[in-house]
């Protein structure tokens, strides 16, 4: 199994198979946001979470600069 990322912002992220799987990078310093290039324009999207149904969707990264307005914290992400 793997993270198969759709190629719109607001789609769900679902567990694929091999041959469909996403490369996720860590794009931010703190290392918590997971990115990935879509394949129709390869513009990055990260791994958010939908506050509707608790979901993970894929949105455009949030706070990549030193915007202390910001909260990223739907983005943050970390493997165990």
């Amino acid at each position: 199994m793997c993270v198969e990322a759709p190629d719109a912002v607001g789609q769900k992220v679902k567990l694929g198979v091999d041959t469909k799987c996403s490369k996720l990078g860590q794009t931010s310093a703190t290392h918590m946001h997971l990115s990935f290039k879509t394949t129709s324009n390869g513009s990055l999207l990260c791994l958010d979470v939908d506050e509707r149904d608790n979901s993970i969707v894929a949105n455009p990264c949030k706070c990549l600069t030193m915007d202390a307005s910001c909260d990223p914290a739907s983005q943050w992400f970390k493997f165990l």
